[in-house]
């Protein structure tokens, strides 16, 4: 990662005193009840080997959190919710039944990681999930990103407006904008390169009120100690951007996925490129101030490089964001045979990040040699398509991460994501954590996340979590099984289906009469935790999973 050269005099004060305390940290006030708050004292203390660390101590009848940067004293916090207050912040509610005595760590905990990036959030989120979210959801989730150690997140919902800005810039009429730009629920395949100007057009008025949500969401974000991740300009323009330019090298990217017109590509090597990315990034300063994470990834999903030099595009690229912004780090999606070797090769290794998006299920770094020694990231997506069920590879994650942080000298960091989001909260949970510590044991994990799930122990709702551990989350390395198997609800009527949409499936990839016995588990335990607002939200889910599965078999028969 980039080295920062500090002032003489700041690096002192660090060696002469490295505690600082955070009184105002956010978490302790949003989650903990009053009579902890101000028994609660967070410090940041930075170690002089750049170690990512947090600590749990106590301090009289006061508990101390200390870590080297906000990051991970919001990593020690979760953890003290976890193993001493058992409560749980999660997609589908609250479980904050805390002991009316505050428990304290009898002796300092500490916990170390080499992996110091924590990621969250794929351009699809946006999309499938996102699209209509107020500012109230965006806290929550924020929140939830700040409790489980996450220091970096995806950001887009600028780009329409400095989208808008920089096309009027090059001539570009209302009407012409409008059909660029497309509604928020495809914004994000407008912004990997895919479609453009889909389920619009957008006013602006819709425009700036965005681009204002973003800027109070990034205000939240910076304040958790969570850096955002803009869009950086990779050469993706109009596909009619050649009637105005003949002279430009813009080369056409035909169609996508069957129908939707791709934007075009500016040659990075063009004359036009640098001036139209040194606008957009001034624009984009406008708009959100100083910047140090860019992504963007030209050819993702095929498109066409014809005549483009890979290596001076790459180079191309991130000279004209360091121009604007000379801390810029790029960030590359890692999926399928992108970035090429030739793209990344004329990057410094200090300002490119590398997301391997597919780790759990087919990893890319195996074959790429680690990725060649640049930076990179332990990722996974685990839901596609914005598809509703159960699915997860817990025993994969347990069993990678432990094993990439000897193996890999070029890993920095995990990234969860999904495209979509608000199911399989375990999984989740389950990769965060694992950054931190390795899990020796699913099923002691397991339990330990039910009885902080629902409140208090419960021997039938950790058998079941047992069953779905190895059963229905229990995908292996290498599958073809990609996310959940498609809910036979959600087809159009056919007296032949096996998938609701193109790339979908509605494979059997566990035993579905274990699901039932994990079912029967939860619907015996309505009674003691009916009122439980995740115990319900998982008895539903599961109900919802058994009933689909169980459509399936009608079906067949």
């Amino acid at each position: 990662m980039i080295k920062k050269i500090y002032p003489i005099a700041f690096c002192f004060l660090i060696l002469l005193s490295c505690e600082q305390e955070h009184s105002t940290n956010q978490l302790v006030h949003t989650i903990f009840p009053e009579s902890y708050r101000t028994n609660i004292i967070t410090q940041i203390k930075v170690a002089p080997d750049s170690i990512t660390y947090f600590e749990l101590d106590k301090q009289g009848s006061q508990l101390v959190v200390r870590g080297n940067n906000l990051s991970s004293i919001n990593s020690g916090l979760n953890r003290y919710l976890k193993d001493y207050c058992k409560v749980q912040t999660a997609w589908g509610g609250k479980q904050l039944n805390f002991p009316e005595t505050m428990p304290l760590p009898q002796k300092k905990i500490r916990k170390e990681t080499k992996l110091k990036q924590a990621y969250y959030l794929n351009y699809c989120t946006f999309g499938y999930s996102m699209a209509f979210w107020n500012r109230e959801r965006w806290k929550q989730e924020i929140d939830l990103m700040a409790l489980n150690g996450v220091n970096m997140a995806l950001a887009p919902m600028n780009a329409p407006a400095v989208w808008s800005e920089l096309l009027q810039k090059y001539g570009y009429s209302e009407q012409e904008i409008k059909d660029f730009i497309p509604g928020p629920a495809f914004e994000p395949w407008w912004l990997m390169g895919n479609l453009e100007g889909w389920g619009g057009p957008v006013s602006e008025a819709y425009i700036m009120q965005r681009s204002r949500l973003q800027n109070k969401i990034v205000k939240r974000m910076r304040s958790h100690g969570i850096e955002p991740v803009y869009p950086g300009f990779y050469g993706m323009v109009p596909s009619g951007l050649k009637e105005k330019f003949p002279h430009a090298n813009v080369i056409d990217q035909g169609l996508w996925a069957g129908g939707f017109q791709r934007p075009a590509i500016l040659a990075p090597t063009d004359t036009l490129f640098k001036q139209m990315a040194r606008d957009y990034y001034r624009i984009l300063k406008k708009h959100v101030g100083d910047v140090r994470y860019l992504s963007g990834d030209p050819f993702l999903e095929g498109g066409h490089a014809a005549g483009i030099d890979i290596a001076q595009a790459g180079k191309a690229i991130y000279r004209c964001a360091s121009r604007e912004f000379p801390n810029a780090v790029w960030v590359f999606q890692g999926w399928q045979s992108n970035p090429s070797n030739k793209i990344l090769s004329q990057i410094p290794k200090s300002n490119v990040i590398v997301q391997d998006l597919d780790c759990d299920n087919h990893p890319s770094f195996k074959k790429r040699n680690d990725w060649n020694g640049l930076p990179w990231f332990w990722s996974i997506v685990n839901n596609y398509g914005g598809n509703t069920g159960l699915f997860g590879r817990l025993n994969v994650i347990k069993d990678e991460l432990k094993n990439i942080k000897k193996t890999s000298a070029a890993v920095e960091g995990i990234a969860y994501m999904p495209e979509g989001i608000e199911n399989n909260f375990v999984v989740f949970d389950l990769l965060f954590e694992s950054r931190w510590h390795n899990i020796p044991d699913l099923n002691k994990w397991l339990n330990t996340y039910a009885e902080r799930r629902y409140g208090q122990s419960s021997g039938k709702l950790q058998k079941a979590w047992h069953i779905l551990g190895h059963s229905v989350y229990n995908q292996q390395l290498g599958t073809k099984q990609q996310g959940t198997s498609e809910s036979l609800m959600c087809a159009r009527p056919a007296k032949q289906l096996d998938r609701v949409s193109s790339w979908g499936s509605m494979n059997d990839y566990y035993n579905q009469s274990e699901l039932v016995q994990a079912w029967q588990l939860f619907v015996e335990e309505i009674p003691r935790f009916k009122e439980q607002p995740l115990f319900t939200h998982d008895l539903l889910d599961i109900t919802r999973q058994v009933i689909a599965d169980y459509s399936k078999y009608r079906y067949r028969n």
